[in-house]
C-alpha cells in the first residue's frame, strides 16, 4: 500500500500541473480579450467625442421621410414621439393610404407606429448606441391601423342561390 501511494501522488501532481497550465492559458486569453475590448471602447469613445450626434432618417412608405439629429445616448422615445407628433399634423399625400378617417367627431385620432432598424425591432427605451445605429442610418416606421374604430353600416350576409329543379316524368331523360 505504501508503494502505490507515491504513484497516485505523482499522477495527481501531473494532473494538477496540466490543470494549472490550462487555467493559465485561459487567463492569458481572457486578459487579451479584455485588452481588445478596452481598446475598442476607447476608439468608440474617441469617435463619439469627435462626433457625439448622429443623423438618422425615419421613413414611412405612405407618409414621409424625415431626418433627425440625435445624440447617441438619448432614448429613442424622444425621436419616436417627435415623429408621431409630426405625422399627426401632416395630411396623407396619397388619398386612401394609411388609416381611414373612421373616428367620431371630437375624438382625436392617435397614430401608432412600429419602428425597425436593419430588420430588427427598435424599442422606445433603447438608445442609438444600444441599437447599433451609425450616422446616416435609416429607421423604417410602419403605421399601425386601428380597424376596430371604423364605422361599418351593415355587414352583408352571404346569400344562397336556390337551384331550380326541373324534374320530368319521363324515365328516359
Amino acid at each position: 500500500m505504501l508503494n502505490t501511494c507515491p504513484l497516485v501522488l505523482q499522477e495527481e501532481s501531473k494532473r494538477l500541473k496540466a490543470s494549472l497550465g490550462q487555467t493559465e492559458a485561459q487567463l492569458v486569453s481572457l486578459k487579451e480579450e479584455l485588452r481588445l475590448r478596452s481598446e475598442r471602447d476607447k476608439r468608440r469613445e474617441k469617435r463619439y467625442a469627435e462626433m457625439p450626434d448622429i443623423v438618422v432618417k425615419v421613413i414611412c412608405r405612405y407618409r414621409a421621410e424625415l431626418f433627425f439629429k440625435i445624440s447617441r445616448k438619448t432614448k429613442l422615445q424622444r425621436l419616436f414621439g417627435a415623429w408621431t407628433e409630426r405625422m399627426e399634423n401632416k395630411p396623407l399625400p396619397i388619398p386612401g393610404a394609411g388609416c381611414a378617417g373612421g373616428t367620431a367627431k371630437g375624438e382625436e385620432k392617435r397614430l401608432q407606429f412600429l419602428f425597425t432598424h436593419m430588420g430588427r425591432s427598435v424599442e422606445h427605451d433603447m438608445t442609438p448606441e444600444d441599437a447599433g445605429m451609425e450616422d446616416g442610418d435609416e429607421i423604417l416606421a410602419v403605421e399601425m391601423m386601428d380597424l376596430t374604430s371604423l364605422e361599418v353600416e351593415e355587414i352583408p350576409q352571404a346569400q344562397r342561390t336556390l337551384l331550380a329543379k326541373h324534374w320530368t316524368e319521363d324515365p328516359v331523360e
